[in-house]
């Protein structure tokens, strides 16, 4: 059930690289607006407290995602992209821009003019990249799991995004739509249709490839895709029609959690337990549990609301920002040792992956992520300011984009060397 993959069909790395090099400066941005927060800014409305969830996840999350995205669908499909600098012009720049417009507006007042232009910008880049890679896969003879999945998650984004694009609307030209109610439903298939939809699917595939643990259950991997979907429905119709809120969280609570506990058995199996993107896929999924526990906690509460931010912060920060990470330090040494690989002359030998970004690199990215996740928590039960979250965050995005310059120079020079 794991999937085939064509090497052969892999992208230019002019297409995913750029995404890749941009995330740790959204990183270091939301470590900087971080900074500014006062300290009672932790709640869900503060207009510091919606920019920098929007950084993270449209500046890094997004990024590193449609990247690795682009890059593993033609390698995992088997289908080359016909026009990819035409492809990249179309989502990489709309996507910054609408960013940077989104961000602004809740930073300067809500501006409608603003949110008008992250709406356009956005509008264009999310749906078009989601659009095309669907359309690819379509194509593609592969029929696995993790292609199944990934179709899944694409169709997650373009239902996430269309939501997202009509609350711009609502805050930037007035629409006359159920802003609330586009709120709930754009929060659970943003974080359960794309976000975690994604992971699980490519984790079926480079968990037991990177980790060397034992595959997923049969069973599980042919019925998650639809009970997750299933229960993302019963949350939205729940939520929308002022239903029990605890259907709303329980019923995407059951598969991801399952998916969560069932890689972190696996992980446990790992025939690589020095690994440190073990460490970090095992932070990652016992993330994506303490968030549905403090979702599902916060029901029982009147003041809900410190619980629901906790479990925002465990879905991006910790769960999101911990697998794109551990995926990352693996993918780009992978492509550069590929792409030095395919071009080496005769009686040259290319670096190897751990000469291009050493392992002991992600060991320390992973201190830093576990430490900026534990802040994250630390603001948010009052026991710290929230600097001091921004700071762990700012200092993670130098060591994440340090990691990256080192890299890139070291493909540059073995490049420039042959």
């Amino acid at each position: 059930m794991q999937a085939w993959l064509s090497y052969d069909s892999a992208p230019p790395l002019r297409l995913p690289l750029p995404f890749f090099l941009v995330a740790p400066v959204w990183l270091m941005a939301t470590g900087a607006t971080l900074l500014f927060m006062p300290a009672d800014g932790a709640t869900p409305y503060h207009p510091i407290a919606l920019a920098v969830t929007h950084m993270l996840a449209l500046g890094v999350l997004g990024n590193v995602m449609l990247g690795a995205l682009l890059q593993i669908l033609a390698v995992v499909s088997g289908v080359a992209y016909r026009r990819p600098a035409m492809l990249f012009h179309l989502v990489f720049w709309p996507l910054q821009a609408g960013t940077t417009a989104l961000c602004s507006a809740f930073l300067l007042g809500f501006s409608p003019a603003l949110f008008r232009l992250a709406g356009l910008c956005l509008g264009l880049a999310l749906p078009i990249c989601a659009a095309y890679c669907l359309g690819l896969l379509a194509r593609s003879p592969a029929r696995d799991v993790t292609t199944k999945g990934i179709a899944g998650a694409l169709a997650g984004l373009i239902a996430a995004a269309g939501l997202g694009i009509a609350m711009t609307g609502v805050l930037g030209a007035g629409w006359p739509l159920p802003l609330l109610t586009l709120r709930d439903a754009h929060v659970v298939l943003a974080t359960g249709g794309w976000l975690s939809l994604l992971i699980m699917a490519v984790s079926f595939t480079v968990i037991p490839m990177f980790q060397i643990t034992p595959s997923y259950p049969l069973r599980w991997q042919r019925l998650s895709l639809a009970a997750s979907w299933i229960a993302l429905g019963v949350s939205v119709v729940a939520q929308a029609r002022g239903g029990s809120p605890l259907a709303g969280v329980l019923a995407p609570a059951l598969p991801l959690g399952t998916h969560a506990a069932l890689t972190l058995r696996r992980l446990h199996r790992s025939r690589r337990p020095g690994d440190p993107g073990r460490l970090v896929w095992m932070v990652a999924m016992a993330a994506q549990l303490l968030g549905l526990a403090c979702a599902a906690y916060g029901i029982l509460r009147t003041d809900a609301s410190p619980y629901w931010m906790a479990a925002g912060w465990a879905t991006l920060a910790g769960l999101g920002l911990g697998a794109v990470l551990g995926m990352l330090y693996k993918i780009v040494p992978f492509l550069f040792w590929l792409h030095l690989k395919r071009h080496a002359t005769s009686g040259t030998r290319p670096p190897s992956m751990h000469e291009i970004l050493p392992e002991r690199n992600l060991r320390i990215m992973a201190s830093l992520h576990a430490a900026a996740l534990l802040s994250g928590f630390a603001v948010l039960s009052g026991f710290a300011a929230p600097w001091i979250a921004g700071a762990s965050l700012l200092l993670l995005g130098i060591r994440f984009g340090a990691d990256m310059a080192c890299a890139t120079s070291r493909y540059h020079a073995n490049r420039v060397g042959r």
